[in-house]
């Protein structure tokens, strides 16, 4: 017989009645007659909840307010007690208080705790790097650090980087989500090194559950929509079903225009010698590229073009290099600044249990998901690194400029334009499907649970959606235009005859790049070539055919997992059981890329084409674009297909001991627990935990653990291949300005696992003479050796000059009598030490009020704060260096709530703060920048229901309101962008730059 209280649709409860089926009990009241609570978010039922996995109240203390727990299994460990506390802190958030602190997604919400920094948004990164993906990080330690479990067990990656997209999750049917905020390697394995969330699901549910909602900014863009469906039933005796279906999608947000607060600030280095060396100014604007064109340096520098005519470009306020300050420059950012992509995400869920006996039971489970994110156009800014030159007898050039150039003496210049008839729009889907299959069993005191899972994610990144992605080999060639003496007209030089190559010739061509591989010229480019009018205000169509086109890849990462694990309670220990778990379970993950897609023939592949510059008659061609098999702007940076796989072996075990013999308001515990994985490639890695629980008394809870914590490669770590261009500034090569060097990031399949030693401690208080009252402070301690990571291209190069010649090794260098690197080799390795260290306090208290009457009222508050004392990282060699305070780790972050309840009426107040920080740790205010701090900032949410009964269901309407006093960001701009000429407001994940949005939905219960 199954008996479900559930707690996240409005708080309702549920009863049960005497055939076993459910009723509804009415809306969550308090009973001063009974003294039963039966509470939402913030009351004495989660506060029972966290209690029980290490939250502020005390299992025994709560199971006496809220009547009989039953045997709980919680997020910080594996093994299932009654009344079960563990030493490990645990938040624990209901899904009806995410969906007060975000009603759109998860993911929104999660992000407002302050136990998470930085983590990756759908609209924050880039797709080359995080894939859209909506991943958590855990005390800015990075995603990979962070385990995310659904239901328990892992869930497949949605890239290389191995890190769950938690926006294919069924949102509809997420109970809770419990987060281990300290190491789990030893309960759960690999990359628990920051700690683990853990999304539970409502797989009982019984009843159909419907919510419909919209919603926008003030300023009347980000339009999103969402619906979500959920439902459950017992089929005959034994069976039971539940399904869910959620969809979800928003527009994107283009421009700062209506953002008033932008008005183009940047981060200006000054020249040398200046005090202070850098200074934050607005408008910030670009000398160096313009939407017309320019000439940025040379005899002709600060030549702009307004529709093909050549002016001088105005000089600003303040000039420093090719920055300025006003000027009157057209800012990027503002027209084409990304602060939302569009986006869209759906899922479907099943899951089906069927008793074979009273004691075993099996199940079967399906997960697909999909989340698709594109990037809104943006323009394609030629300018360093990706630089043009144009010669003294390009036919376009305007007749002054030409005669300027003879004057000068030079027969060629450097020019830089954005290109705004060339805006490619970038998107990936990612498509997530799970299946997994299992069976649970007890016998007496023994208990067995197994599953097999199989996950895979079929990724189709297209790097230019709407077709106008730039193909460099062909958008030089066109850029080279010349007279074709025997016939007068403008064409593509290399057409030519004796200057470029017949396309018989193209297609001989042939050459091994820097890492051996052969590239080849296009056959096809140079006769199809269509000269390039570079000032031209509008590229005409038969051109911008020619230099675009469509570059996309598919990625497939699969997972296969099972699991057996065993728990029985042993012979008592001072008059308690001793609880005993053990287990063994093996992982395979694979990776395969075809950079191509699939369905692709020769003439499809832009990325095949090698450009050889002058060997195949194209002047002007980048040294560090012209060498690499895959060149063209914005590449899905792979040399070729990715393929790797790796699998481990695990046995693991875990017990909790009774140290004292224990009351109900006594009792000491020590908890143990260890693993052992066996990883290819990487060999043999022990994890471990020792942990002591302490019930001092009736209002005192005392908790502790020591870890050894684990973390092995990722597929991206062991077997990635990315290619990118370097500023290098070459000390073998002092004559020289600093220069692009290709680069090329690569993962090493014998990368060693990451040993993290984590130490935690804290205090639970629970008030016995304020009614409701709780409050946990934890302190944690987390130190990384081992830390796989890379080093900057920079600090290869300088490492290789100072000595280390396994660094030189890894650079390739052009042979001749100035030998410029043309090849950097950045792989990952075991070389880091990272360490962080802080305090959690969590506080919660409801109870019941009489205020303004009318019906069960009642006030629930709750509080999340964090402090980071250090977060550092350190390389062999070099000083530690603690970012502990700056922008990008504040030192306080924290989170307040309280809601008013009244009958069917509910208000909910939520503010979270971000403490001051400074722009960087090593500077100093006056002398590095004028001002290097960065101010605190606070943003409130409200959101109003009202419950409501109609037939025989009931439902719900409320009204959300996000950032209501529409707090704009602090001040925290980055550099003009070289390219681009954009200044940009850095940190969207940390700070709102959305404004005021509003969100108003209903949900239904039937």
């Amino acid at each position: 017989m199954r008996a479900h209280d559930r707690n996240r649709f409005g708080s309702r409860a549920e009863g049960v009645l005497s055939d076993g089926r459910t009723r509804r009990t009415g809306w969550p009241r308090i009973d001063s007659a009974s003294g039963r609570k039966t509470l939402g978010i913030g009351g004495a039922c989660l506060l029972a909840l966290t209690a029980a996995s290490g939250g502020p109240a005390n299992a025994q203390q709560s199971a006496a307010n809220a009547g009989p727990i039953e045997e709980v299994q919680v997020t910080g460990s594996r093994l299932r007690r009654d009344g079960m506390s563990t030493p490990t802190p645990v938040t624990a958030v209901a899904s009806d208080e995410m969906a007060k602190m975000a009603p759109t997604l998860i993911m929104d919400a999660l992000s407002q705790l302050p136990q998470f920094r930085a983590n990756d948004l759908s609209y924050t990164g880039s797709i080359f790097d995080t894939a859209g993906e909506n991943s958590l990080n855990l005390r800015g330690l990075g995603t990979s650090r962070t385990l995310v479990l659904l239901d328990g067990r892992r869930v497949v990656g949605s890239s290389q980087r191995g890190v769950a997209d938690i926006a294919v999750f069924p949102q509809a049917l997420v109970r809770r989500v419990e987060v281990v905020t300290g190491g789990a390697s030893a309960a759960y394995g690999s990359d628990a090194v920051s700690g683990v969330a853990n999304f539970i699901l409502d797989t009982d549910y019984r009843g159909v559950e419907a919510t419909l909602q919209g919603g926008s900014s003030d300023r009347g863009d980000h339009d999103n929509y969402q619906f979500e469906i959920a439902g459950g039933a017992d089929i005959g005796e034994r069976a039971h079903i539940i399904a869910s279906a959620d969809y979800f999608t928003a527009d994107p947000v283009v421009g700062f225009q209506d953002r008033d607060w932008f008005r183009g600030w940047t981060e200006l280095a000054m020249p040398a010698g200046s005090v202070p060396a850098r200074i934050i100014a607005e408008p910030g604007c670009s000398r160096g590229v313009t939407f017309g064109g320019i000439i940025p340096s040379g005899p002709l520098g600060g030549t702009q073009f307004i529709d093909g005519v050549p002016t001088a470009l105005p000089r600003g306020e303040i000039v420093s290099g090719s920055r300025q300050i006003g000027g009157g420059c057209v800012n990027y950012t503002q027209l084409y600044g990304a602060i939302r992509p569009e986006e869209q995400r759906h899922s479907v869920f099943a899951h089906a249990t069927y008793d074979f006996s009273d004691n075993v039971q099996g199940f079967v489970q399906v997960l697909k998901g999909f989340h698709s994110v594109e990037s809104p156009p943006a323009p394609t800014g030629f300018a360093l690194p990706w630089s043009t030159t144009l010669f003294i007898d390009n036919p376009f050039l305007p007749q002054s400029v030409v005669q300027s150039m003879t004057d000068a003496g030079v027969t060629s210049v450097p020019f830089a334009r954005v290109f705004e008839d060339l805006a490619p729009s970038r998107r990936v889907d990612n498509d997530t499907t799970s299946v997994t299959i299992g069976a649970d069993a007890e016998a007496g005191k023994w208990s067995l649970s197994s599953y097999y899972q199989h996950g895979e994610n079929v990724q189709h990144a297209d790097y230019s959606a709407n077709g106008e992605l730039v193909r460099t080999d062909r958008f030089y060639r066109a850029l080279d235009a010349a007279v074709d003496p025997a016939t007068g007209r403008i064409v593509c030089r290399a057409n030519i005859a004796g200057i470029g190559q017949t396309p018989e010739q193209d297609a001989a061509t042939t050459k091994l790049n820097p890492f051996g591989f052969v590239i080849y010229a296009d056959p096809t480019s140079n006769s199809e070539c269509v000269p390039l009018d570079p000032f031209a205000t509008h590229m005409a169509p038969e051109v911008k055919e020619y230099v675009t086109g469509g570059v996309y890849h598919k990625q497939t990462v699969k997972q296969d997992v099972f699991e057996l694990t065993i728990q029985r309670e042993l012979a008592e220990s001072r008059g308690r059981p001793i609880s005993f778990g053990t287990g063994v379970a093996y992982r395979q993950e694979s990776i395969f890329q075809d950079a191509f897609g699939e369905g692709s023939d020769a003439g499809e592949r832009p990325s095949d084409y090698g450009v050889f510059g002058e060997e195949i008659g194209i002047r002007g061609v980048p040294a560090f674009i012209k060498d690499r098999g895959v060149f063209y702007t914005g590449n899905p940076n792979n040399e070729g297909p990715i393929q790797g796989d790796f699998d481990v072996w695990e046995v693991f075990a875990e017990s909790i001991v009774p140290i004292t013999k224990g009351s109900a308001n006594r009792s000491l515990d020590l908890h143990t627990a260890v693993r052992y994985a066996d990883y290819s490639g990487s060999g043999g890695v022990w994890a471990a935990k020792l942990g002591l629980d302490w019930q001092a008394n009736r209002q005192v809870r005392l908790r502790g653990t020591v870890s050894r914590d684990t973390r092995a490669g990722t597929l991206s770590e062991r077997f990635d291949t990315q290619t990118a261009g370097s500023l290098i500034d070459d000390p073998l090569t002092p004559q020289l300005e600093p220069y692009i060097a290709a680069t090329t990031v690569g993962g090493n399949p014998n990368i060693g696992p990451e040993l993290a030693d984590t130490v935690t401690f804290g205090v639970v208080y629970q008030s016995a003479r304020v009614e409701g009252l709780s409050l946990s402070v934890d302190t944690y301690d987390i130190a990384i050796q081992d830390a796989i990571d890379q080093l900057e291209p920079q600090d290869i190069v300088d490492r290789c000059f100072a000595g280390a010649q396994s660094l030189c090794d890894l650079l390739i260098r052009s042979q001749g009598p100035v030998p410029t690197i043309v090849q950097i080799y950045d792989a990952f390795i075991n070389v880091a030490e990272a360490h962080t260290k802080g305090v959690d306090v969590e506080l919660g208290y409801r109870r019941p009020v009489r205020m303004f009457g009318g019906g069960n009222e009642s006030i629930s508050i709750r509080g999340f704060a964090n402090y980071l004392g250090e977060v550092s990282s350190q390389l062999p060699g070099e000083p530690k260096l603690d970012l502990a305070g700056q922008r990008d780790y504040p030192e306080w972050l924290g989170t307040g709530s309280i809601e008013y309840r009244n009958g069917p009426f509910s208000i909910y107040w939520q503010t979270r703060y971000i403490g001051s920080s400074v722009r960087d740790v090593n500077w100093v205010s006056g002398i590095d920048i004028d001002n290097n701090r960065v101010e605190s900032v606070m943003y409130s949410n409200l959101d109003l229901s009202y419950d409501f009964d109609y037939g025989s269901g009931d439902g719900e309407a409320f009204l959300y309101v996000g950032n209501v006093f529409d707090n704009k960001p602090p001040l925290t701009p980055g550099a003009i962008s070289g390219t681009t000429g954009g200044t940009s407001y850095t940190l969207g994940s940390q700070f709102d730059q959305l404004g005021r949005v509003y969100n108003a939905g209903v949900r239904f219960h039937f």
